[in-house]
């Protein structure tokens, strides 16, 4: 999973980010900032679209996103 995240979101954003995926298809993103999550899920479509073209056809349903806050909340 995270060779094919590396690939579909570039350098850059690889640097910033850890992914896991559960078995229920749900790629788990931690980002480094809330910067970096707002970009994650701005680009939600285009990455979950060049992600499964590397994984496989719906392998991943949902992109979760997450990073620290000022209350340690984070995006989804």
């Amino acid at each position: 999973v995270t060779l094919a995240w590396n690939v579909a979101v570039g350098r850059a954003m690889a640097r910033v980010t850890n992914v896991s995926l559960s078995s229920d298809g749900t790629l788990a993103v931690r980002a480094a900032d809330r910067h970096w999550a707002r970009e994650i899920h701005r680009s939600t479509p285009l990455i979950m679209s060049q992600v499964n073209r590397l994984l496989g056809e719906h392998v991943v349903t949902t992109i979760s996103v997450s990073s620290p806050g000022p209350r340690g909340d984070g995006i989804s």
